[in-house]
């Protein structure tokens, strides 16, 4: 097996070795066959592949994920205020924060 020396000292030595394991080796790739891989790639990740058969379908799956992001967000925002809120607190401010949405002044 041959190896590129990239880097090397008296200590390290950094080497490539690229192997192509796709079938054909062509220079071109259409855009059907990007998509594929990619999908391959996210399902190799872990993700879900979700097969999407009508508008309807489509409409209830993007309101899901968007449901899912504010979530998210919420969470996130709530978590940078309460962190904020103890953080003037512990520099002698308004008072102690027992919840984010609940503070007790001092």
């Amino acid at each position: 097996m041959d190896y590129n020396i990239l880097y090397e000292t008296d200590y390290d030595t950094v080497v490539a070795r690229y192997e192509d394991k796709r079938k054909n080796n062509k220079s071109y790739q259409s855009e059907k066959e990007l998509e594929n891989e990619f999908i391959h790639n996210l399902t190799n990740l872990g993700y879900e592949y979700i097969n999407i058969k009508n508008e309807k379908e489509e409409s209830r799956v993007f309101s899901s994920i968007f449901v899912e992001i504010c979530k998210f967000m919420i969470s996130v925002q709530k978590k940078n205020r309460k962190r904020r809120l103890q953080e003037v607190d512990n520099q002698g401010g308004m008072g102690i924060v027992d919840n984010v949405d609940n503070l007790v002044y001092k």
